[in-house]
């Protein structure tokens, strides 16, 4: 029997984002899969409309990941881009002060 991937636990700036993304509208889930093939995952996305949302942390050190780290981050957002995702990326900084949800909020992706 298979063993279930281990749910990631979201972080304080993954949990207001998801807040701010329920006010503007979307229907945030976390931790998407990206595609069937690679255990990729979103930090949140909103399924329905293929729009996935990340933001900086776990293995990202000030937005900037190192090594493999940051060549996994990009085949992972390339391949969402492949699928028809749209990928929107943020700072803890940038969901932490609202610039984040206004950033959205100005481009009316609904």
């Amino acid at each position: 029997m298979a063993k279930a991937p281990k749910e990631k636990k979201q972080t304080p700036a993954q949990l207001l984002l998801a807040i701010h993304l329920r006010e503007l509208g979307f229907a945030p889930e976390p931790e998407v899969r990206v595609c069937a093939e690679r255990r990729w995952r979103f930090d949140l996305a909103d399924a329905s409309r293929r729009i996935a949302f990340e933001v900086s942390g776990g293995n990202w050190t000030g937005g900037h990941a190192r090594g493999r780290e940051q060549e996994d981050e990009y085949t992972k957002l390339n391949t969402a881009q492949l699928l028809d995702w749209r990928v929107f990326q943020f700072t803890n900084r940038q969901v932490s002060t609202g610039e984040a949800k206004e950033f959205l909020r100005k481009w009316d992706l609904l």
